[in-house]
């Protein structure tokens, strides 16, 4: 059982702007509300290979990710995959400069038990909150940096 999310915002903010947001994951949490912590676990820029250590805590609970970069385009896409034994999950962000701004598209598939068992409990909708929420939190920060 698999969830397939595909939202997008435009950001009236330079690529640049949005770009730099997105690339370093130490300011996830002051742009991202359910993001508590996020950071690289290998030294240096964030590139394909890294793997990041991602916080989020949506509620009471705490959902701990360690995803993987998968897709590193400089100014243009940043695609994670996190697999763990209940969740294989990817989220792909997609950057195009448009003459009034920055079009952002997140596109997601969230596959295994932890989906299941969100849909049983009433969680089901939590992945696409979660990115949702993301987006909103980049286009606000960005937009007030831009």
């Amino acid at each position: 059982m698999g969830r397939e999310i595909d939202i997008s915002r435009n950001i009236l903010a330079p690529a640049d702007t949005v770009w730099e947001l997105l690339e370093k994951p130490v300011t996830w949490k002051s742009w991202w509300p359910e993001c508590e912590n996020a950071r690289i676990l290998d030294r240096g820029a964030l590139r394909e290979g890294s793997s990041i250590e991602v916080t989020l805590r949506p509620d009471a609970r705490t959902i701990d990710l360690l995803p993987t970069v998968d897709l590193f385009t400089m100014g243009k896409t940043l695609s994670l995959t996190h697999r763990s034994w209940a969740l294989a999950a990817t989220a792909s962000f997609y950057l195009s400069a448009k003459d009034s701004g920055t079009h952002v598209r997140v596109q997601a598939v969230v596959e295994g038990l932890g989906v299941l068992y969100a849909s049983l409990t009433g969680n089901g909708t939590l992945p696409l909150q979660l990115l949702d929420s993301a987006l909103r939190g980049l286009k606000r920060t960005a937009e007030r940096l831009g």
